[in-house]
């Protein structure tokens, strides 16, 4: 490990700087395994790309031996180029204990903590013993999750109250918060209750000029960021200072960023992300793409030829390949 479990905030507040992608598994043609070689070139493509870290998906269908290797690969692979975080999303907070045990023993960097979709707590009590449950299984640094999706709003109409957020923050190995909820007042909240001990990154890229300017927002994730070329070096930029320059991107880029909002307005109510479209997406601009397995979402031509226009109007230039070699991937096995 690179710090010990009582370094973990100072630690975060050194390096957790920048953009924060995510990588999901591939599968070999027949689905029946993991595909080494793109797992491996999408880790490289991110360190290329200017990520400094990528939080490695659990939700794509892979079992838990699956996951450990996923891992291991993403590990070995991204020795000294880019961290790694366990996104620890499982069944079970057993299952949840187990790999991010073995998580640690891998080689990653941090957790991005996620509730089973079974848990169904009935006070905020089952919550916090939930999370420090977690959190004190291992010496990573763990990253605090708020979501409409844990329906956590029988507690609290923001989705995630107060102060149980503030008893969480005092888990000395909580070492951020990602604000993935809708309300932009409860943003204000949660980050003057997180200033000066923990980080927070609000994950919606349209809000970080405001955001980086107004709290200091030093890192952005996690999401498939990878999509929006150009949002590393406007980040970069909002956070040196370089307003202008920063601005002159964000608003290039804006055709994506249209087309994306869009696109989330009518996902993110099932509580579920459309990781074939984010898949899609990445290899639009040079990640490996290829088999996911369900469930997913299903592609159809009409999407895809809106997202590929979408960048060409943002000034990017998609690959050329036919959207047919998506679905084989730059690396088929």
């Amino acid at each position: 490990m690179e710090y010990a479990r009582s370094e973990a905030r100072g630690w975060a507040k050194e390096k957790f700087q920048g953009l924060h992608n995510v990588t999901m598994p591939t599968f070999t043609a027949d689905l029946k395994s993991l595909n080494e070689s793109a797992i491996r070139f999408d880790v490289e493509e991110s360190a290329k790309q200017g990520f400094f870290a990528t939080l490695l998906s659990s939700e794509c269908g892979t079992s838990k031996e699956e996951m450990k290797k996923f891992i291991e690969l993403a590990v070995d692979t991204g020795r000294r180029k880019i961290r790694l975080t366990l996104h620890a999303s499982f069944d079970t907070l057993e299952d949840t204990l187990e790999m991010v045990r073995y998580a640690e023993e891998a080689g990653c960097h941090a957790v991005l903590l996620s509730y089973p979709p079974m848990f169904y707590p009935e006070t905020e009590l089952e919550i916090f013993r939930f999370t420090q449950k977690v959190c004190d299984t291992t010496n990573l640094g763990v990253i605090m999750f708020l979501s409409n999706s844990w329906g956590f709003d029988r507690f609290h109409p923001s989705g995630f109250p107060l102060d149980l957020l503030k008893k969480i923050i005092a888990i000395p190995n909580i070492i951020a918060v990602k604000y993935s909820l809708p309300n932009v007042a409860y943003f204000h909240e949660v980050a003057k209750v997180c200033r000066g001990k923990v980080l927070v990154s609000d994950p919606k890229e349209p809000y970080w000029p405001a955001w980086i300017e107004l709290y200091e927002m030093q890192w952005g994730g996690t999401s498939n960021y990878e999509y929006m070329q150009g949002a590393v070096e406007y980040f970069d930029l909002l956070r040196k200072g370089e307003r202008e320059k920063g601005l002159e991107i964000y608003w290039r880029l804006n055709p994506a960023r249209e087309v994306t909002m869009e696109h989330l307005l009518h996902v993110l109510p099932t509580g579920l992300h459309h990781r074939l479209l984010w898949k899609y997406q990445g290899w639009l601009v040079g990640f490996n793409g290829g088999p996911l397995r369900t469930p997913v979402m299903r592609l159809n031509k009409p999407l895809m030829n809106k997202f590929r226009r979408a960048l060409e109007a943002s000034g990017i230039r998609p690959t050329k390949d036919d959207d047919a070699r998506f679905f084989v991937g730059r690396n088929p096995t």
